[in-house]
């Protein structure tokens, strides 16, 4: 029985899917199923440690995929709120941020691109406020 094709995936950041070689967005066959639960320690912990890596929303649902954006936000709204109220009633109110979608810029990446052979090849400085505005802060 011969084997079958390995589909090549790639990640599309701004819609958060995986794509196909098609271009049709599919679910990542290893990482489709997690989290198994929204209220699940395992899920809290990779949360709050993609807050401590400053990665964004569009990172952590690579790899978290199984529950669309906008819940996992929800139960991170939550938890953030459950940890403000404890904190508070104990005497000192305390909070951590939520991860925040970061989409491309319009221009996408060729465009960066030829901004950075105009500054290579002179065109442009670096300090220049039309080259500043694209770098990612």
């Amino acid at each position: 029985m011969p084997k079958k094709a390995k589909t090549n995936l790639r990640w599309d950041n701004d819609s958060m899917t995986w794509r196909d070689s098609d271009n049709e967005a599919v679910q990542h066959p290893r990482y489709m199923d997690k989290p198994r639960s929204l209220d699940s320690k395992t899920f809290r912990k990779a949360y709050l440690s993609a807050v401590r890596q400053g990665a964004s929303l569009n990172d952590f649902m690579k790899f978290h995929g199984k529950y669309d954006m906008k819940l996992v936000q929800a139960a991170a709204r939550k938890m953030k709120k459950a940890y403000e109220d404890v904190t508070e009633a104990a005497g000192q109110k305390d909070s951590f941020k939520l991860l925040r979608q970061r989409k491309e810029k319009k221009g996408g990446a060729l465009g960066l691109e030829i901004a950075g052979l105009l500054v290579a090849e002179g065109l442009r400085d670096e300090g220049d406020p039309r080259i500043a505005q694209l770098k990612n802060d």
